[in-house]
């Protein structure tokens, strides 16, 4: 009976599916490790956590465009860069262009107090390079400026400190590399004895499009100017912004740049808090005719003997005073105009006589008095106050 029992239970047993194990659960995707700690790695595993420690990480300097893990400090230090004002000194004119395409330049220098004071020897003049390229050796803090002033065939065989940048220290055979366009705004000054041509770098909108802030505080009478590159360090032939000189920072130019053309945002600005008026220091034009002048108008031929000009405002406004033995006639010398002037005037002293302009030629006005109830040639009395403007050129 037993056996039989026995027998029953293992045909049961024979019968009942087996309970299937669950299958294995698959790995997750391999972990990425960065390295860049003192024996620490950071590690993210299948759940996309982060596990490990990343206080010791490596901050890439801000002019990195690798695929490197970017830590808080680089974007703080890119943002800073961005943010940033240079001052590039000693320019005299030709070319200064931040499209280079040259390579292996490489310099032994000089730092001293963080900032490098001289370049002792071209290690390596590279290839490619023109005169006017401006550089930067990777030390420090990335933010000295080094400019090409003589090449062999396109070898570099000397250069010049723009700026000597900070927390750099000497070094021996250390490549240079093109200057980058972060900052966004530039200072530019020395005496020139040429005109100077600044060349951006040219490229697709993304990525060559921006907005950048030119202060020309240079000195000698030539032209300061923004072109983009054709790629080949050289303007490209889509025009130039014009970046009029100033002095103590007075003097900013807003431009923007597609990648291919520049243009001027906005009309420089000339001196602290000037953006709620224009101070026209020269000549203020319309249509290229010029209207005004900032030349204060002289006496050719006074009204009286001794006639002086007071309160002048350019040709805007100013006052004769008569002289002794007036006639009724007065011309004044004005500054050229593209072809003449017209004027108004009256006797601020005496009100019964009035002032025509009876002539005009590019370089001088003439008035004529009048007895106003009479209409007869009247001179204006001694001391008379005579206000002439406003004086518009045509």
């Amino acid at each position: 009976m037993k056996k039989a029992l026995l027998a029953l239970l293992f045909v049961v047993c024979q019968s009942i599916p087996a309970i299937a194990s669950p299958p294995p659960i698959p790995p997750g995707p391999p972990g990425i490790a960065a390295n860049g700690g003192t024996g620490n790695n950071i590690t993210l595993n299948g759940t996309t956590s982060i596990t490990g420690s990343a206080s010791n990480a490596v901050t890439q300097p801000p002019v990195d465009n690798t695929v490197r893990i970017a830590t808080d400090a680089f974007v703080q230090s890119l943002f800073a860069v961005t943010r940033s004002t240079v001052y590039l000194s000693g320019l005299t004119g030709g070319t200064m262009s931040f499209a280079s395409i040259g390579t292996g330049a490489a310099f032994s220098f000089t730092a001293t107090g963080g900032a490098i004071t001289s370049i002792n020897s071209v290690f390596a003049g590279g290839s490619g390079y023109k005169v006017g390229d401006v550089l930067y050796i990777p030390r420090g803090n990335y933010d000295n400026y080094i400019m090409v002033t003589g090449v062999s065939g396109t070898a570099i065989t000397s250069v010049q400190i723009l700026n000597g940048g900070t927390g750099n220290t000497s070094g021996l055979d250390v490549s240079a590399m093109a200057a980058i366009e972060a900052p966004i705004i530039y200072n530019v000054s020395g005496t020139l004895t040429s005109n100077l041509t600044v060349i951006a770098s040219n490229g697709a909108v993304l990525g060559y499009s921006g907005i950048f802030l030119l202060i020309n505080n240079t000195t000698g009478n030539y032209t300061e100017s923004v072109c983009i590159s054709n790629g080949s360090d050289a303007c490209n032939g889509n025009g130039s912004v014009n970046i009029p000189q100033g002095s103590g920072n007075s003097c900013a130019t807003l431009t923007y740049t597609d990648g291919s053309t520049p243009w001027l945002l906005a009309p420089t600005e000339c001196g602290a808090a000037q953006f709620a008026t224009t101070n026209v220091t020269s000549a203020l034009s319309l249509n290229s005719v010029k209207t005004m002048s900032a030349t204060a108008p002289t006496i050719s031929s006074g009204f009286g003997t001794g006639d002086a000009i007071t309160q002048a405002n350019g040709t805007v406004a100013f006052a004769d005073t008569v002289g002794s033995s007036p006639g009724s006639t007065a011309t004044f010398t004005m500054p050229a105009a593209t072809n003449g002037w017209d004027c108004s005037a009256y006797d601020q002293t005496t009100n019964t006589i009035d002032l025509v302009q009876s002539g005009q030629t590019t370089t001088s006005i003439t008035f004529k008095s009048y007895l106003r109830t009479s209409g007869a040639a009247t001179a204006p009395s001694a001391n008379d106050v005579i206000q002439i403007g406003p004086c518009v050129g045509h």
